[in-house]
């Protein structure tokens, strides 16, 4: 079948944002197609063929909860939770903070409207007003009643019945703290008790849900689903909700209290919702970067599509379109903390003994000159509190135990060549100096800035070089350093002012990367694996690999203008299921790595599936379509 030149219509999938998973997805089928062959006198029904098109978009605070910003979502692995550890975090609650007195909740969804068991009780109450009277009223007009409800949240009377009589009713089987896909979330909220109200409607929602509360507003639910006799298919929710918390959730309080509360009790959250807090001092975006910079795994560019009533016959998906500023950061992530590892002899003859060293360099985008203008302040040290040690994660440049000085490193940037260069001098003090990442598999600034990672040092190399390092004679210059350990192998260099500069500077092999990312990729877990990406072995070998990969998105266009992508080509991608009720999407970067979600711009990305539905017939209908191709095929003078 050929592609239409226009799709005849298609429809966002979440409206203006798309991370809310409580909207219907709405399916087109494009093209239908069947055709009755006369002369043979049989009927040919082909499959129905379309194409569903899915608008989403993003957006830098995700907002699915009002005005309430939803950090993140991300899974978690394995982790085990059971009704009695949920009693335990309690308690260890209760410990942490003293006045936080946990009290088991009553059951959420109740029958009995004359034995009616509540969280709070009706305040001011002027009136013969009654929680079962709340009760009636929602019951009666389809909604449910909850347990844990405010006199502040609920109303009575004629005109809030008729009110929620022509309101929908909210799909509590479908949008509850169990509709996630991953094994085990954990999910943290902190707000005010407008974020609460919220919050009531999955929270009630969820069957066999249970949970503590420790005064104001603060509370911890759990929940346990089994989707079959198998423990693998088991799904647990953890919440821990902190509004108008004296402690967490006030005037005073910061967001570096409740991280470290929540690193004190071991609860670390896969999925955080901030609301307002009353009088609030710190602001939101400062409120979002602390919880992002302590708990990135809640912030990858990793989106999770909810289908509630799923896409059925699913053959191909591809990428129709996709447009993004070009403003995403390349200093994010693991690119954030340079290392470099140092080999230092203390004394002539002796061994030698070794400290790997950091910084942390600003998020965001910089240029490259930019770029080593911070690098040079790091290494100059002035504050004395620029470079970790990372052993023990002491503020120094000096070596466990020793009163060395520090070697003085000097960064430049050829403009004419694009290569850049470091320059080491340690004085008489016998020292080596080399770029360090921890593996290959992480990121580092320095590849970035055009060195080969294959010859930056990793940690299973430290202590090969130091026994490499320990067969040098006393007095070895930066000169007989190389003799030992090549420049074609590793990024090291002797720093001894003993011998010329040439001998003690790192020139990058090629040109820096740094500013011009040639582009990102689009990939699925659950969508993507019909693709092959080529990675290098050596200078001369490449290996194709099977991918996720949906679709590379070129960097071709000037900063600050856009990224866009359209084809009416689709590159196809083959799909393993024909039916699907969500599906994940991932952004990352040239080199494969999950961007953060703070380091990109808001995005739109339209996607195509290709759907094939089978006509089923059943006997009655087959017997009629053989009979009528019967007389199609045998005319009779009668006609008949």
């Amino acid at each position: 079948m050929n592609l239409p030149k226009q799709l005849a219509r298609s429809r966002t999938l979440f409206g203006t944002k798309a991370e809310t998973t409580c909207n219907e997805v709405d399916i087109e089928q494009i093209q239908r197609s069947t055709s009755v062959d006369k002369t043979s006198g049989s009927v040919s029904c082909h499959h129905l063929t379309g194409w569903i098109c899915l608008v989403l978009f993003s957006s830098t605070l995700l907002r699915g909860l009002s005005r309430n910003s939803l950090i993140g979502w991300n899974y978690t692995k394995d982790l085990n939770s059971t009704k009695a550890a949920t009693f335990t975090l309690a308690q260890l609650i209760n410990r942490k903070i003293e006045d936080h007195h946990p009290s088991e909740l009553p059951a959420l969804e109740q029958s009995d409207r004359d034995r009616l068991q509540t969280l709070h009780s009706i305040r001011y109450n002027k009136t013969n007003y009654t929680w079962s009277h709340n009760f009636d009223i929602l019951t009666q007009t389809g909604h449910q009643w909850c347990s844990i409800l405010r006199d502040n949240h609920a109303c009575f009377g004629v005109k809030y019945a008729a009110i929620l009589n022509i309101t929908t009713p909210f799909q509590g089987r479908r949008y509850n703290l169990l509709s996630f896909q991953a094994k085990h979330e954990r999910i943290l909220a902190v707000g005010n008790s407008h974020l609460l109200e919220l919050l009531y409607l999955p929270i009630c929602a969820t069957p066999s849900i249970f949970g503590y509360h420790f005064g104001y507003n603060t509370f911890l639910f759990h929940s346990i689903s089994t989707e079959g006799p198998h423990f693998s298919l088991q799904r647990e929710t953890t919440m821990l909700i902190l509004d108008n918390d004296k402690h967490f959730a006030s005037k005073s309080a910061t967001p570096e209290r409740t991280t470290i509360f929540l690193e004190e009790i071991g609860y670390s959250p896969t999925i955080i919702i901030l609301g307002h807090i009353n009088g609030g001092r710190v602001s939101c975006n400062e409120r979002h970067q602390t919880y992002a910079e302590r708990f990135p795994n809640t912030v990858d560019a990793k989106f999770k599509v909810q289908i509630p009533q799923g896409i059925t016959g699913t053959t191909r998906v591809c990428v129709k379109s996709f447009s993004m500023p070009n403003s995403y950061h390349n200093i994010y992530g693991d690119l954030k903390t340079a290392k470099f590892a140092e080999f230092f002899r203390p004394t002539s003859g002796g061994d030698w003994v070794y400290e790997v060293f950091s910084f942390n360099l600003a998020e965001g985008y910089t240029e490259t000159d930019n770029l080593f203008s911070e690098i040079k302040v790091k290494f100059t040290n002035a504050s004395g509190n620029e470079i970790t040690r990372e052993s023990d994660g002491t503020t120094t440049v000096q070596h466990v135990g020793q009163t060395d000085t520090p070697t003085t490193v000097s960064v430049s940037h050829d403009s004419s060549t694009y290569l850049n260069s470091l320059s080491f001098d340690s004085g008489t003090q016998d020292k080596v100096i080399g770029l360090y990442v921890d593996d290959q598999n992480k990121h580092t600034i320095w590849e970035s800035l055009g060195f080969d990672k294959r010859r930056i040092v990793k940690q299973t190399d430290l202590d090969q070089i130091q026994a490499q390092l320990n067969s040098l004679a006393p007095g070895a210059t930066a000169l007989d350093v190389q003799g030992v350990l090549p420049p074609s192998i590793l990024h090291m260099r002797g720093c001894n002012s003993s011998v010329a500069a040439d001998y003690r500077r790192l020139v990058s092999p090629h040109a820096g990367t740094h500013e011009n990312h040639n582009g990102i990729y689009i990939a699925s877990q659950v969508l993507g694996n019909d693709t092959m990406v080529a990675r290098s072995v050596d200078d001369t070998t490449m290996v194709a690999h099977s991918s996720d990969v949906l679709q590379f998105i070129s960097n071709d266009v000037p900063r600050f203008s856009h990224l866009t992508y359209h084809t009416e080509v689709p590159m196809w991608n083959v799909l393993t299921k024909n039916y699907l009720n969500y599906f994940d999407i991932e952004i990352r970067d040239h080199k494969g790595h999950l961007f953060p979600r703070s380091a990109i711009a808001d995005f739109v990305m339209v996607l195509m599936f290709e759907v094939v539905d089978e006509i089923n017939e059943n006997v009655d209908d087959m017997v009629a379509y053989q009979a009528q191709a019967y007389r199609e095929g045998h005319p009779t003078s009668s006609g008949v």
